[in-house]
């Protein structure tokens, strides 16, 4: 094994946000991407996650918001450039050299075999693989030899080498690491990765070759490999070609070194094979008579390729004249009838309205009439009506060999494929395949098909090869439009009706286009019509073929550069979206079934060519070049399609197939679609969040969580909770005096207030506002042992400061008052409801936080002995006993005042006893209870 040339290994990346014209062409940092070894290691161990990392914006300040995950792409199969790579990695990195060494594994089952697995990793077939992969994905970055990242179009990032330089991988720098290598092992082995100097790239190896040094059998084959070896090392040419490739040959200290200890210790059977080398060398060089043999075997051997080639020429002729003999291009009407069925046919498309009063016609070109037949197994078959004068039974031996060369020779895919003749429906026709698709012409005229300019020049480019090839055969077409081009399968443009003229120079009649229309005009019953039919037909003709036959125009005597000319009207009518010289003809309705025949004579003898607009001019410039190219006056002025494809070429140089561009529109419309769906899935995700929000504002997170999975949720008890109930002093009163608008504003501007005081407190769930009665619970239905009486009290304080040091609202004349009830004891909770669910208390203790705010007064906090044994746990509450007070339902009670806290620090109102009785009577007389 011996190095034979060295190369780079680049790191390819697809990054929008930088530039794509990097290059070595100075340090500067911006536009390229420019990584250190920390941060190349850090990428491809897993360290380094998001392309914003502190180590890669260090020399990378347009990525600096760029939060995105790192794809790193590896070669899936085992090969030399991953070793390079490794090896590389591990003289960047000690830690990498320890943990990974080495190697050369791809992937397995698409699964990383050496590589970080924690990796974002993707694992690709060589390096077009590779490539292919980083092309496809935003943000990528892989390894790959430098000829397949120039090949691809990838951007290469420039890496820092051993003395501290981005470097960008190529010849030169390459040069400069084989320069800087030591001398090859007694292994003929060595490495180039990170070596010192200003220009040294820090990642390359050599392409190794592997010969049987000792073992080899065949002397013949072993010198000629020598020879090649030798050449392949040391010969100019050779060396040109390798860096056309981006490989660097090897300098003379190390081809002298791999010369010594490789080529010149090769042995054949005992023998030196560079001297038997250098023996036959001497032996050609000296020998006079040394290329008589070589050249008599070489002329022996030309002589019988030619005998060859004759004698197939002769047999294909002998096959051609027996075809004609048997007349075999001849289908029976028994054969198609057995293998095949009718399913329709084919019918050109009539003038829509016809007469002086038409005031829209159908601008198709007419005169065409078929069938379709379909074969139970294969390619439907298209039957046209052949010329009347052409009848086998009289055809001339000429005419049958053209037949024969029509079905044997002309295939091109961009033709209708010619099958034979047959007889059927008493008349003799053409078979030929059947596109599936249509005409083009209709496809031009439906509006339905948006033919886009990919689709546009495909369509001119199908058929400007369909006519090289016939001209290639010299076959003149003579009479090309729209309307004898059709789609198939594959939306490829093929040409019809292009035998009719060669059989008619081979029958030796004179040919005129279009003469089955022309034929026809004495059977309609309104000639006018069938000549305005016919003449249009003529618009594709070139002027110098136009002739005047017994009073009508006729098209005769067509050459190559006619066929020029028709095609370009084909791509004026292709790229204009409309037939030719139809505004002409709108515009001169008045004798709209003379205007062709005055158009054609203007054709004839004042040059008229179609309109050309300048908007179409300014849109498709090379297309109008040509198109007037094709249109000169002078006949062999026109360009030849072989000329007219180059400017196709050149005009358009990423031409694709219909086939091709339709692929790419349903790929562009499958990722649009996609992102609606995206689209539409976040937009029920944010509905989805706002329903859960509402849920969870109406009920418990917990319970909602339940309900909304389709859950039971089933009542709970709960041992000791606090019960809070408010309500307004004077709210009858305010009501019965204010508009309903205005006491809509207080309520809400009272429980939002109060909503706010709520969101402070840690533990506290309000149950519901009904009125201006406003319910709260804690210890429900999140259970906190004892704490639900502080967190009640601290509540209450809360509110009442609000109250009396807040303006609750604008509508309020007079400072709001509020009088509270708070009870401690056992309650049961559930839902209650499905279609709108409430969270509701149920219990004695609930019913008696109820009386305690109903038979509180304003501005007080009144509590049932149960809350104050409860509060009286953290000694930090001032309550004061109101008394025995004999509360509805229940009895005389204890109750007491809830005063203030010593961690309150809000204002609250002053406590007088004295003050109840003035107090009592700012109630309502319902609110006395």
């Amino acid at each position: 094994m011996f190095p034979t040339m060295a190369a780079s290994v680049s790191l390819a990346y697809n990054l929008p946000e930088l530039s794509p014209n990097c290059s070595n062409a100075s340090q500067e940092l911006s536009g390229c991407l420019n990584l250190s070894q920390e941060a190349l290691v850090g990428i491809f161990n897993g360290t380094i996650i998001y392309w914003n990392d502190p180590l890669i914006v260090m020399y990378n300040e347009a990525l600096r918001d760029v939060n995105r995950t790192i794809t790193v792409v590896v070669r899936a199969d085992g090969s030399g450039t991953t070793q390079i790579f490794s090896g590389a990695l591990g003289r960047f990195s000690p830690m990498w050299k320890t943990t990974y060494s080495r190697f050369s594994d791809g992937c397995k089952n698409g699964q990383p075999v050496k590589w970080n697995a924690s990796l974002t990793i993707r694992c690709g077939n060589a390096g077009r693989g590779v490539a292919a992969i980083i092309m496809e994905n935003k943000y990528s970055i892989g390894y790959l030899g430098t000829s397949d990242a120039r090949d691809s179009n990838l951007m290469e990032a420039r890496l820092q080498n051993k003395d501290g330089y981005l470097i960008y991988p190529n010849l030169r720098n390459v040069q400069s690491a084989l320069d800087a290598s030591p001398s090859f092992s007694a292994r003929l082995t060595s490495d180039l990765n990170n070596l010192p100097g200003d220009l040294t790239y820090p990642i390359a190896g050599f392409t190794y070759f592997v010969i049987r040094k000792t073992t080899m059998r065949n002397c013949t084959v072993a010198m000629e490999l020598y020879r090649m070896l030798d050449y392949l090392l040391s010969d100019p040419l050779a060396q040109t070609v390798a860096r056309d490739l981006l490989k660097v040959p090897l300098n003379d200290n190390a081809f002298n070194q791999v010369k010594q200890q490789a080529l010149n210790q090769m042995i054949c059977q005992g023998q030196s094979v560079k001297e038997m080398t250098e023996y036959a060398i001497s032996v050609e060089n000296g020998s006079r008579d040394a290329w008589k043999l070589p050249t008599a075997i070489v002329i022996v051997l030309v002589m019988v390729v030619v005998l060859i080639v004759l004698s197939m020429l002769g047999y294909s002729k002998y096959q051609k004249h027996k075809s004609a003999l048997t007349n075999s291009f001849i289908l029976s009407n028994n054969q198609i009838e057995a293998q095949m069925k009718p399913v329709g046919s084919v019918t050109s498309t009539k003038t829509k309205q016809s007469g002086p009063s038409s005031t829209m016609i159908d601008w198709m070109a007419t005169g065409f009439e078929g069938e379709i037949i379909q074969q139970i197994i294969g390619d439907n078959l298209l039957l046209t009506p052949l010329c009347a004068h052409l009848n086998p039974e009289e055809l001339t031996w000429q005419a049958k060999i053209a037949l024969v060369r029509f079905r044997d020779e002309i295939a091109q895919g961009n033709l209708v494929k010619f099958i034979g003749i047959c007889e059927r429906k008493e008349r003799w026709n053409v078979v030929s395949i059947c596109p599936t698709k249509g005409r083009l012409t209709d496809i031009l005229r439906t509006t339905k098909f948006n033919l886009d300019n990919i689709f546009r020049n495909s369509i001119i480019n199908d058929i400007a090869k369909g006519m090289a090839h016939l001209h290639q055969k010299n076959i003149i077409h003579g009479q090309l439009t729209t309307s004898c081009c059709y789609i198939d399968a594959r939306w490829n443009v093929v040409i019809g009706d292009w035998e009719q003229l060669s059989l008619h120079k081979a029958q030796k009649i004179e040919f005129y286009a279009f003469e089955r229309v022309h034929s026809a005009l004495q059977d309609e019953q309104n000639q006018e019509i069938s000549q305005y039919d016919y003449y249009k037909l003529l618009f594709w003709t070139a002027p110098e073929a136009l002739v005047w036959i017994a009073g009508v125009y006729a098209a005769g005597g067509m050459q190559k550069s006619a066929d020029v000319y028709s095609y370009g009207v084909v791509v004026y009518e292709t790229f204009a979206g409309c037939e030719p010289y139809e505004s002409v003809l709108k515009a001169l309705s008045e004798d709209l079934y003379k205007s062709p025949q005055m158009l054609l004579k203007q054709i004839k003898s004042e040059q008229l060519r179609p309109a050309y607009y300048n908007e179409l001019a300014m849109k498709f410039d090379e297309i109008g070049a040509l198109i007037w190219s094709t249109w000169d006056t002078t006949p062999h002025n026109r360009p030849t399609f072989s000329e007219i494809l180059k400017q196709l070429k050149m005009a358009n140089p990423k031409q694709k197939s219909i086939l091709d561009t339709m692929m790419v529109a349903v790929e562009r419309y499958a990722f649009n679609l996609e992102e609606k769906v995206m689209e539409r899935t976040r937009d029920l995700e944010k509905t989805t969040k706002s329903l859960e929000s509402l849920l969870n504002n109406m009920l418990p997170a917990a319970l909602a969580a339940k309900l909304a999975s389709g859950e039971l949720v089933e009542p709970e008890y709960f041992e000791s909770a606090t019960v809070f109930f408010s309500d307004i002093v004077g709210f009858t009163t305010f009501a019965s005096a204010h508009t309903p608008f205005e006491v809509v504003k207080l309520l809400n501007d009272l429980y939002s207030a109060f909503d706010a005081v709520i969101i402070q407190s840690s533990d506290v769930y309000k149950v519901e506002t009904i009125g201006d009665a406003y319910m709260c619970v804690s210890g429900i239905p999140n259970r906190n042992g004892n704490k639900h009486s502080a967190e009640i009290a601290n509540l209450a304080l809360s509110i009442l400061s609000t109250v009396v040091t807040v303006k609750i609202s604008d509508v309020l004349s007079e400072p709001l008052k509020v009088r509270i009830g708070i009870n401690s004891g056992p309650v049961i909770a559930g839902i209650v409801g499905l279609k709108m669910p409430r969270y509701c208390l149920f219990g004695d203790t609930v019913n008696t936080a109820s009386r305690m705010e109903s038979s509180s007064l304003p501005l007080r906090i009144q509590l049932s002995e149960a809350t104050k044994v409860l509060l009286e746990e953290f000694n930090i509450y001032r309550v004061v006993e109101r008394g025995l007070r004999d509360v509805k339902g229940k009895g005389a009670m204890l109750t007491y005042w809830l005063i203030s806290s010593d961690e309150f620090s809000g204002v609250l109102p002053d406590y007088d006893a004295t003050e109840d009785e003035q107090l009592f009577s700012l109630l309502d007389i319902g609110q006395v209870k």
